[in-house]
């Protein structure tokens, strides 16, 4: 971003500032029973001079152009079944502002919900398949396009572990 000269899609500037950002989280961990842990983060963060590539002629170059505000809170769970099963549970909700225009981030998913359950089958082996929710993405101010879309991914994987240490 400071010395780029070749770049189709913009050149540097080295007149930029260094991006920053400050953070407040509170995060509580509790286990309600044995093999059960959950866990709740709410934070909070400022993030000063976001480097966008600005229109300069027929060009775009790098500008320290943004600042943003955002905050929102995770919520996950960790419960080992039994000696076979474990299930991991994570959901996040956040809002991350312009600060100029008061308006959401473009694409910034303001919710996700991510769900993995795990089995070992045969010694040594293991399946585990994971759905991954991604939810409320705005488009750009001003971008007339309908809607972007939430999306579901579905993983199933198939693991097999050689020796106990790796």
């Amino acid at each position: 971003e400071l010395y780029a000269k070749n770049n189709p899609v913009g050149v540097g500037n080295v007149n930029l500032k260094p991006e920053e950002i400050d953070t407040l989280e509170l995060a509580f961990l509790y286990e309600p029973i044995t093999n059960l842990t959950t866990g709740l983060s709410l934070y909070k963060f400022e993030a000063e001079n976001m480097i966008d590539y600005i229109q300069a002629g027929n060009i775009k170059v790098a500008q320290n152009n943004t600042n943003l505000t955002g905050q929102g809170f995770e919520i996950e769970l960790d419960w080992i079944i039994n000696d076979e099963m474990e299930l991991l549970v994570n959901y996040a909700n956040q809002s991350t502002k312009n600060d100029a225009t008061d308006v959401e981030v473009a694409f910034n998913p303001k919710q996700q919900l991510y769900i993995d359950v795990r089995r070992k089958m045969l010694p040594k082996w293991t399946v585990s398949s994971q759905l991954n929710l991604v939810a409320d993405r705005e488009r750009a101010q001003g971008d007339t396009r309908s809607d972007v879309g939430d999306y579901a991914l579905v993983d199933l994987t198939i693991r097999h572990k050689k020796n106990d240490w790796g």
